[in-house]
């Protein structure tokens, strides 16, 4: 919904129509089936099940144009870092609307954190230090704005934070990796996922 201006035309997000057996698409994959470890010939085929066929290949990075949580209406791309065999981290970015609208900002970060603490539930870590407003983006820069959840899983970690970035990108992860540098530390995002 936009008050003050055109809402944005919608376009779809599935690059491929893949069937499933029953002749409709499988639900996208959630971030713990996209685990360290597990073969990427399943990881593909499971992609492609949910609509997501097309990929861009980076030399051990995959990256698709996948929105794997529905009810958050923001750019995301899933990447699946390899060694040509298996996964060995996968991540997914959500951007925010636009870095400018703190508000704006807050509130999907939020209703992500919703949707994974419904999903996953309580995390066994959460660091929340400095808040949205004005120079956030300075805060986070020089680390006094973390943002880092995490949950344990069987394949390693599931981390959902804003992390901070050389290029000084402001965007949302969600990573599952078998670890993580401390959770003071706030310089984990996927450099080479643009």
């Amino acid at each position: 919904m936009s008050f003050n201006r055109p809402a944005p035309r919608i376009r779809p997000t599935r690059m491929a129509m893949a069937a499933t057996p029953e002749g409709g698409l499988a639900a996208p994959p959630q971030m713990v089936e996209l685990a360290p470890g597990i073969d990427l010939e399943p990881a593909k085929r499971r992609l492609a099940e949910s609509g997501f066929a097309s990929y861009t290949d980076r030399r051990g990075l995959w990256i698709y144009e996948a929105r794997l949580l529905d009810s958050i209406d923001r750019r995301q791309r899933l990447g699946l870092l390899n060694d040509g065999v298996q996964v060995t981290r996968s991540v997914l970015v959500i951007e925010f609307d636009r870095v400018g609208n703190q508000q704006g900002m807050l509130q999907t970060f939020e209703r992500v954190r919703e949707v994974l603490i419904n999903r996953y539930r309580t995390p066994e870590l959460r660091i929340e230090e400095g808040a949205f407003g004005p120079a956030f983006e300075e805060r986070l820069a020089l680390g006094r704005f973390k943002r880092i959840m995490e949950w344990r899983t069987s394949a390693g970690w599931l981390r959902f934070g804003i992390p901070n970035r050389t290029d000084g990108q402001i965007r949302m992860e969600i990573q599952h990796a078998p670890g993580f540098p401390p959770g003071e530390s706030n310089n984990w995002s996927v450099e080479r996922l643009p």
